[in-house]
């Protein structure tokens, strides 16, 4: 028999047509292999005794991804990014739930189109004062980016020192960059020396108090004709104007004193107003695709559990990462390239804040600094004893039990005590309660006469003690005895193992009840505060509401 006849060969076995369809399934399984061979494995994280959290969870929900962080351990932090296994690669967002050097373990060894990452800035923590520039290159051929930062770094410095006595300079900012060429966008992060603001909230009011008074400055030189360049008053400065605005102070007998602080302020302002040429004011405003002039600033990065772009990430089907400027002044230690880089990510997260006892807590409470209302014409209200219970909107901290508590130390013996603002941080677990209506130091043994008092609540310690505003206290770095805070106020994740055995079933019930209670006594209040403000603060309050709600976090950001 010869070979030819002996041989079947593999078309006649399996028949042509079958034959393509192997050779198809060959093909395809081949590109499969190349694509994940050129996939980098990352390297896993080398867990250790003493930490940090080697936990990395990932939520559809942000929600849900703060509720596990809490409860989980202290030093994890909400990060969202955008995902391109949604269906028509729309950037809808997950959250994912990390510690800081975890996540940037693996955040550093992704591929440059993989970063498309955010920092989520937690509602109510403290932060850094953080910026966004940007403008429109098509509509502005004229403007020099780079100029503009420079000014907008030196009007920032002197705000800053003429409302809080805060020094910085350019080489205490960190600059970031992530311009194309239709679009200039710069980060700005602030690296102040022992001062943060209480939230970003507190921050975006600052931020927009002293942008809506460079624009009223610009406006009126050109409607005094003292100025030739028009200033539209548009919709983005009226914005800003209704964002901000003038709160009765809930202490009555402290009054007086605001007024010559904000006295001394609007002095101080009117200087550093007066310090720059209109040229360079003029230079802070840009065209809009309307023609508007609004300003360089965006004041819209300044809303609860904000999407702020991470260093090194790029948004969804762009490549334009957010790296160090050439302009950038402030540098982070390190030795080598990836130690240098590290540092820089670390400096870059808006609500990475240690705090110390020497800690400043800055808060700008609504007030316009020319002392009068920034908002619709003609709207003036009282508070209600509802509103009057928390200044900023802020009825409960993350820990309600723990308010209601120190809200009972302050009220005991017919005390009048109120909470007037909570600071929570993050890192450390710490709720530093700013305190009105009672001014009790145990350093001198009686109240101020009119310094208030701040009660430090340490979550990790379970211990409370008091700290005081007085100038005297304050020299001494006054800190009074710690005190035990009650077991059952406690994050259960502090002492879980032995839950059960101080704890039965109708104990359990009962605390269950009573947070779902408060839970709704609290979603209550913020209802109330939302019917009570109409008009512009009805956007406002809407558009906050929708960016907590959203599953996904389909919001614009820097």
């Amino acid at each position: 028999m010869s070979k030819s006849e002996g041989c079947l060969s593999t078309g006649g076995f399996y028949g042509k047509k079958n034959k393509r369809k192997w050779i198809g399934l060959e093909n395809s399984i081949n590109s499969v292999v190349k694509k994940h061979q050129k996939e980098k494995i990352p390297k896993s994280f080398p867990s250790r005794i003493l930490g940090p959290n080697s936990t990395w969870q990932i939520f559809y929900r942000q929600q849900e991804a703060f509720q596990f962080t809490k409860s989980t351990a202290k030093d994890l932090h909400v990060f969202a990014f955008e995902s391109e296994s949604f269906e028509g690669n729309t950037g809808q967002r997950l959250y994912l739930s990390a510690s800081y050097p975890v996540f940037w373990h693996y955040y550093s060894q992704l591929d440059d189109d993989k970063r498309l990452h955010y920092e989520v800035i937690p509602e109510g923590a403290v932060c850094k004062l953080y910026f966004d520039l940007e403008y429109d290159k098509t509509v502005n051929p004229g403007c020099d980016g780079n100029h503009m930062v420079d000014i907008f770094i030196q009007y920032v410095c002197k705000a800053l020192q003429a409302t809080f006595r805060v020094t910085c300079t350019r080489k205490d900012v960190l600059d970031l960059q992530a311009s194309t060429e239709r679009k200039f966008s710069r980060h700005l992060i602030f690296q102040m020396k022992k001062a943060v603001f209480k939230d970003n909230i507190h921050a975006g009011r600052f931020v927009c108090s002293i942008m809506s008074r460079l624009v009223e400055k610009i406006y009126t030189a050109y409607n005094t004709g003292t100025d030739s360049r028009s200033v539209h008053h548009t919709a983005q400065v009226t914005k800003e104007r209704e964002y901000v605005r003038v709160e009765k102070d809930i202490h009555d007998q402290t009054i007086d004193e605001d007024k010559c602080r904000l006295e001394e302020k609007v002095d101080k302002l009117k200087e550093v107003i007066e310090s720059f040429a209109m040229e360079d004011l003029h230079s802070l405003m840009v065209k809009n695709k309307n023609g508007e002039d609004i300003p360089f600033c965006d004041t819209g990065v300044y809303t609860k559990n904000r999407n702020f772009r991470l260093f090194l990430a790029s948004k969804l089907g762009k490549k334009n990462p957010l790296v160090v400027a050439a302009q950038n002044e402030f540098y982070s230690k390190g030795d080598s390239q990836q130690s240098k880089l590290e540092n820089i990510f670390y400096d870059s997260l808006v609500a990475n804040v240690e705090y110390c006892d020497s800690m400043r807590i800055l808060s700008f409470d609504g007030e316009n600094l020319s002392g009068h209302m920034i908002g619709l014409p003609g709207r003036k209200r009282e508070k209600t004893s509802k509103e009057a219970e928390c200044i900023d909107g802020y009825s409960k901290s993350p820990y309600p039990e723990v308010d209601e508590y120190i809200s009972n130390i302050i009220t005991k013996d017919s005390g009048k005590g109120v909470i007037r603002h909570w600071t929570y941080f993050h890192q450390g677990e710490l709720l530093v309660y700013e305190i009105a209506k009672y001014r009790y130091c145990h350093n001198i043994g009686r109240h101020h006469r009119s310094n208030n008092i701040m009660l430090v609540v340490d979550l990790h310690k379970g211990v409370w003690y008091q700290k005081c505003h007085d100038p005297d206290c304050h020299m001494q770095n006054y800190k009074s005895p710690e005190w035990p805070l009650p077991r059952n106020l406690l994050p259960a994740s502090y002492f879980e193992d032995d839950l059960d055995l101080e704890m039965d079933d109708d104990e359990l019930l009962n605390t269950t009840a009573e947070l779902e209670k408060q839970y709704m006594e609290q979603q209550a209040d913020c209802s109330g505060v939302s019917e009570l403000d109409d008009g512009a603060d009805d956007e406002l309050i809407a558009a906050v509401t929708n960016l907590d709600s959203n599953t996904f976090g389909n919001v614009e950001n820097g």
